[in-house]
């Protein structure tokens, strides 16, 4: 990171410490080193703590994997989340929080049946999707063709 980042951070936070969690995962060559790295390279430069102790605990496949698979074989986690931080990727994936006109968006083209299944399948509802998630669904033609997508990429 540069310096002036470094320092827009520091003032952004204003003196809190926040811990930083790498959120490993286990793959089949050992441990990610990426995300784990990043938390400690970002610990030295700014002086915060940091957590090794949260881990990825299952085999999601993303790399080269298309929206589908991504969306139908979600990491989970295990371990004490205090604080966190994320890489993305393209830049419509920087925005985390899915927005109020995309989840309008997507809810207006797939009514409630897709959603109700989608809770049924993962536990929660669109409004806990990323941006990107909801994008995603969004641009899926039917409900139909988005469930039997996601059963092919389980």
């Amino acid at each position: 990171m540069s310096e002036q980042h470094n320092l827009w951070l520091v003032n952004f936070l204003r003196g809190h410490a926040p811990t930083l969690v790498s959120a490993h995962a286990y793959e089949r060559e050992g441990i990610n080193a990426i995300p784990e790295n990043f938390a400690v390279e970002i610990s030295k430069a700014l002086g915060w703590p940091h957590d090794l102790g949260v881990a990825q605990v299952n085999v999601v496949a993303h790399t080269g994997a298309d929206g589908f698979s991504r969306l139908a074989r979600q990491a989970e986690f295990a371990g004490v989340v205090q604080a966190a931080v994320c890489l993305t990727g393209k830049p419509h994936s920087a925005k985390l929080a899915v927005s109020p006109e995309r989840l309008q968006e997507l809810r207006k083209k797939h009514g409630t049946e897709l959603e109700k299944w989608w809770i049924g399948e993962f536990a929660h509802a669109f409004d806990a999707l990323t941006e990107s998630e909801a994008r995603y669904l969004a641009r899926t033609e039917t409900t139909d063709i988005t469930r039997n997508r996601i059963a092919a990429a389980k």
